[in-house]
């Protein structure tokens, strides 16, 4: 977009909305299991590289081999009903109006092209759900529904 400026109130105004925009666009977050250390941790640098930068909750830094070592999860931009951040890789409890409480994981769906857990869009789920772990740390939850 070219701001044209009339005056320089105009200018700020624009730029003040423009702003406000990108404040509301979705963040890119990646978190990764560490399949040698057994560890979650976020992900610092390296997305799409052959080798990322790992930070675990203690602030200890290292590196290792994307995909193969670390296995990496996308943030959804999204957030469950107490406010915790929703990843790809996330086990959530999900309870609805006609449905009984149920346990699915959150995917990656390339046929839709969104985040979906058992056939349900993410966002239209989040104030009814509850992240209660993940694939590789909390596993049995998955195993104790089948």
């Amino acid at each position: 977009m070219v701001c044209v400026c009339v005056n320089n109130n105009s200018c700020n105004a624009v730029h003040q909305l423009l702003l406000k925009e990108v404040e509301k666009m979705r963040e890119f977050k990646f978190r990764a299991w560490d399949t040698e250390r057994k560890v979650m941790a976020e992900v610092i640098s390296g997305v799409g590289d052959e080798e990322v930068t790992l930070q675990d909750g203690e602030c200890w830094q290292w590196n290792t081999v994307a995909h193969y070592i670390a296995v990496i999860m996308q943030y959804t931009g999204l957030k469950d009903k107490n406010d915790t951040e929703i990843y790809e890789g996330d086990i959530l409890s999900y309870e609805s109006r006609i449905a009984n409480k149920r346990i699915l994981v959150v995917e990656w769906s390339q046929w839709d092209a969104m985040f979906n857990f058992g056939g349900i869009r993410v966002d239209y789920a989040t104030k009814n759900s509850e992240v209660i772990g993940n694939v590789f740390e909390d596993g049995e939850l998955i195993n104790d529904c089948k």
